[in-house]
């Protein structure tokens, strides 16, 4: 079972465009537009506004239904995906008994 447990300290909110290689110490929150590459020894938290395009290397990643991600993720931990509300997306989860 996957649980959050990392702190994710920096925020780019709904409207923030940012484009490179980017690099966080704990963790962050994505509510805007990255396109380029994140690199954490925290949590990548994509919010239902977030979008990345580009890699990804973290210790964990959390997706919410409707955030947008297209590249390649590199977990050291955990992938979680929050509940969907709509199907498709690039992810798909099994069903467990």
């Amino acid at each position: 079972m996957f649980r959050l447990q990392h702190i994710a300290p920096s925020i780019i909110g709904p409207g923030l465009r940012l484009r490179g290689e980017l690099s966080f110490e704990r963790g962050v929150i994505v509510g805007g537009t990255v396109q380029g590459a994140i690199a954490t020894s925290g949590c990548v938290h994509l919010t239902a506004t977030g979008s990345v395009s580009g890699a990804v290397r973290a210790d964990a990643m959390v997706i919410e239904a409707g955030g947008r991600f297209e590249g390649k993720v590199t977990i050291g931990e955990a992938t979680g995906l929050l509940p969907r509300e709509e199907k498709g997306g690039p992810f798909r989860r099994r069903r467990t008994a």
